[in-house]
């Protein structure tokens, strides 16, 4: 769509994907794990490839002491990483 060649031929892909688990194994505890990930990569012709990702993983407990008072332990882990290939010499 772009009237540029150097643009024109360029290349691009993401996605983000989203997952959550819960499992209820009584009336007072309950577990959930949940999920993220995205990926997004950019590239002009000829040029530097840019890539970047994300990853996201969540785990929680639940317990209900009594009618009104819940205790909750959330564990998390985030990593979000970039890649440079290809740099092309000024």
């Amino acid at each position: 769509m772009f009237p540029t060649s150097s643009v024109k031929n360029s290349r691009a892909f993401f996605y983000d994907g989203n997952i959550k688990l819960t499992y209820t194994p009584d009336d007072r505890n309950t577990l959930s794990l949940s999920a993220y990930r995205s990926q997004d990569n950019f590239r002009f012709p000829g040029d530097t490839l840019y890539g970047w990702h994300s990853n996201v993983l969540t785990g929680r407990w639940s317990y209900l002491v009594r009618p009104g008072l819940q205790v909750n332990l959330s564990a998390l882990y985030s990593g979000y990483f970039l890649n440079v290939d290809g740099v092309s010499p000024i």
